[in-house]
């Protein structure tokens, strides 16, 4: 049992190497240090657009249901504040009717939108995969449809980097709660490169995103192999082979 110990500590120690090393990706891509095809470093030939103007005309920044009633088992899924962490949606949603959810037909979402927490955990962001087409998000959730033109994966790095986090949550700092606004939220202004810088910024932090997923998959496997051999070894189910000399095992 104390190898999958060891085995386990040695994955926490890798996931969080593979984390600091996207935490510097970050500052060193996402503030120009670092330069894809130039030479020169910073951000000076990068716009600053706020997010609202990054937007689709015909569906704006908005935050969804209030009300959201009863739980209703065969209704519409609804996506909360609390279910957004670490870039993604929870797979274990309350739903709503469908009656109420056509009430938001607003924030009824289509796929592909990039959600923001504003409470539960504020600054979260996820995009939301095809199979989320249909649901609807919570008073806490703000959605953001970003232009065809727009890189969606970059700007979700660039909200959900330390950077990004610092700019949603600065309006917030010494409040009880952490409560982002939404008419703050339209103001953000985020760096805007090149379509092709945009692509390969996110392309490499995807790629950071990747491994630290595989080392989680790999902690969780070795967990659940140690509980599996403690219920063998510590209740006889299996017993080990002792050296009647040595007393060893």
């Amino acid at each position: 049992l104390s190898t999958w110990d060891r085995a386990i500590e040695l994955t926490e120690k890798l996931i969080a190497a593979k984390q600091k090393r996207k935490q510097a990706l970050m500052q060193q891509l996402l503030t120009g240090k670092v330069r894809f095809g130039k030479t020169a470093s910073g951000t000076s030939d990068w716009k600053q657009l706020p997010l609202a103007e990054l937007t689709e005309d015909k569906r704006p920044i908005c935050y969804g249901v209030i009300q959201p009633g009863k739980e209703d088992p065969e209704g519409v899924q609804l996506i909360r504040g609390g279910d957004i962490f670490g870039g993604k949606i929870s797979s274990s949603l309350r739903t709503i009717s469908a009656t109420v959810s056509e009430q938001y037909k607003r924030t009824v979402l289509k796929g592909g939108e990039l959600l923001l927490g504003l409470v539960g955990y504020p600054g979260e962001t996820a995009l939301v995969p095809d199979e989320l087409a249909g649901a609807n998000v919570a008073r806490q959730v703000a959605m953001i449809t970003l232009r065809p033109e727009v890189n969606k994966e970059y700007v979700q790095q660039y909200l959900g980097s330390p950077i990004g986090k610092a700019v949603l949550l600065r309006p917030t700092i010494g409040s009880a709660q952490q409560v982002i606004n939404i008419a703050e939220v339209k103001k953000v202004k985020v760096p805007f490169p090149s379509a092709s810088e945009q692509r390969s910024i996110a392309e490499v932090l995807k790629a950071a995103d990747r491994e630290v997923e595989l080392f989680r998959c790999k902690k969780k496997w070795l967990q659940q192999q140690k509980k599996g051999l403690m219920q063998q070894l510590l209740t006889g189910k299996v017993r080990v082979k002792v050296d009647a000399e040595t007393e060893q095992v």
